[in-house]
């Protein structure tokens, strides 16, 4: 199915063997033969990605013409842009978000050059949401009595309407996503605290991470083989080839394991007697490496997101800070620190890593009284070494 291949993938062969093979449009595919800013064009843009968001995620190709069987009938030569592809890029990604609620962010858009011609293919790929319902909140065009606000879902080949009783389900299973994802992450800390792991803690100091996708909780599995030898590095080993296990492949030592469990999530724990004092700037680098990795992993395999990501600071009560940087030598007056939630929606450079885990790591230095962690500039940029 095209909608399962990665974005950069799909190339001006796939386009033409929709036409050729006569794909109709679906659930995943909508085809538009015109492209341009006008007030409809922007309002059907947005219910089409919201009506995908809140379906199973879908493409958006522009450049194509369909007949009234929704068949597509004839590659229209494509769509010509007025301005450059990236100031296109920020039009329609500040379009979306700005007139959807709760906000959609992680689109994906492409462009397909058509030879000997200057029109393209325009492509947008909307990923499957779990921050769900999504509505429009533009006005429909000239019909300025009608709601300004409203849900859409995919049906078929259609973006309609929500019913009432299919918006009250996705609000329902919104929640019951975030609350199995809270659990999921409460459960592991108990289980370091409880000394219940795959490694021996003894009431050291430790850090958990753990990446969540939402789709762990949709009944996924992915293949495990895929996963074997390619496990994300975690503390101080540089080992990359895991071990079956019952929950999926671990990798581990005497001081840390990372664990990729059978439904998507990845788990990184070190904890060791030689942290007499809370590290957090040898935590800081383990921390970036192995999610950097994770996203990595995640990617290769084409496991989508969104993720949430957790780091959490255990059994630290009554320790104080390694540091170089400061003088304060503030003890825990808490044995475990949760870190809030981190949300990905795409796949992250290592540098974006860095930027989502200022916050984080900020209220952990906060904890031990210090304003602000150390790996940042005054503008908020990581300083790399």
């Amino acid at each position: 199915m095209l909608f399962h291949k990665k974005i950069d993938e799909i190339s001006e062969k796939d386009i033409n063997n929709i036409v050729g093979n006569e794909v109709f449009e679906d659930k995943y595919l909508e085809y538009k033969s015109e492209y341009n800013h006008s007030d409809k064009i922007k309002f059907k843009l947005i219910k089409t990605v919201c009506g995908f968001a809140n379906s199973d995620g879908g493409l958006l190709i522009y450049g194509i013409t369909e007949d009234e069987n929704h068949t597509p009938s004839e590659v229209t030569g494509g769509v010509k842009l007025d301005s450059s592809f990236d100031n296109e890029v920020n039009w329609i990604e500040s379009i979306v978000s700005s007139n959807s609620e709760p906000s959609i962010s992680n689109i994906e858009i492409r462009q397909i050059e058509i030879k000997e011609s200057d029109r393209i293919i325009l492509i947008i790929k909307v990923p499957k949401s779990w921050n769900l319902p999504h509505r429009v909140v533009q006005g429909k065009p000239n019909k300025k009595s009608e709601s300004k606000r409203e849900f859409f879902v995919r049906r078929q080949s259609k973006t309609v309407p929500l019913e009432i009783d299919e918006l009250k389900n996705l609000f329902s299973f919104a929640g019951d996503v975030h609350d199995k994802i809270h659990l999921f992450r409460d459960n592991q800390i108990a289980k370091v605290v409880s000394d219940n792991v795959f490694i021996c803690t003894d009431s050291q100091i430790a850090l958990l991470i753990d990446l969540i996708p939402f789709n762990s909780f949709n009944n996924v599995e992915f293949d495990i083989r895929e996963t074997k030898d390619q496990v994300p590095t975690f503390g101080q080993g540089d080992s990359r080839y895991g071990e079956y296990n019952f929950e999926g492949v671990i990798s581990k030592s005497m001081i840390h394991y990372s664990q990729i469990y059978r439904n998507g999530i990845i788990e990184g724990l070190v904890s060791s007697n030689r942290f007499l004092k809370v590290p957090l700037k040898e935590f800081f680098e383990y921390t970036l490496n192995f999610i950097n990795d994770s996203i990595k992993l995640y990617e290769k395999i084409n496991f989508s997101p969104p993720f949430a990501i957790f780091i959490s600071l255990i059994n630290i009560e009554n320790r104080n800070l390694e540091t170089l940087f400061f003088d304060k030598e503030a003890i825990s007056d808490r044995n475990v620190l949760p870190g809030h939630e981190i949300m990905i929606e795409k796949y992250l450079s290592k540098n974006e890593i860095a930027f989502k885990l200022k916050t984080v790591f900020d209220s952990f230095y906060n904890h031990f009284g210090i304003e602000n962690s150390p790996f940042y500039d005054e503008e908020g940029n990581w300083k790399k070494k």
